[in-house]
């Protein structure tokens, strides 16, 4: 899985160049937030790995008995379940090409939810709200309010005071 932590950082570090530009408060206050969200989305970035792999990749490949086609195919399937939000179409586009690649090869959802998870705290944390809406995908991406404060800190945290 060397090639997925190497595509994973440079994932990363596009995040954080168009992050810079869009929200560079998050540079002058990191916080712990990115750490949470990661260890607070590990279980749910693995149940979508799990479904989008060991049940779609692998009939998509089954049909297809192409890696480039499979790859393609659930890109584009994944990013339209995260419709309408921009941000996350597009990076599910690219996630799940990535993941399905990298399934199809090794079988394996584990390391894949853990690049996922990473890619998604970072996204979350790094980009503007404005621009990503918490992450909020069908009726309730327009639904969206912006929350005060660090969103990076997940409200039940906010709601501690810490």
């Amino acid at each position: 899985f060397a090639r997925l932590w190497l595509l994973l950082a440079a994932g990363v570090v596009v995040v954080l160049v168009v992050g810079a530009f869009g929200n560079p408060a998050f540079f002058r206050s990191p916080s712990l937030g990115v750490t949470l969200r990661f260890i607070l989305y590990l279980i749910p970035a693995l149940l979508q790995q799990t479904l989008l792999n060991g049940y779609f990749v692998n009939r998509v490949h089954s049909l297809t008995k192409s890696r480039i086609s499979t790859t393609v195919i659930i890109g584009i399937l994944f990013s339209v379940v995260h419709l309408p939000n921009p941000v996350l179409v597009t990076l599910t586009l690219y996630g799940g090409m990535i993941s399905a690649y990298f399934f199809v090869g090794r079988k394996n959802v584990y390391p894949l939810a853990v690049a996922h998870a990473a890619l998604a705290a970072v996204a979350y944390c790094a980009l503007p709200q404005a621009w990503h809406h918490g992450f909020r995908i069908g009726m309730q991406f327009s639904l969206y309010a912006p929350v005060p404060g660090d969103p990076c800190v997940p409200q039940f945290l906010r709601l501690l005071g810490l």
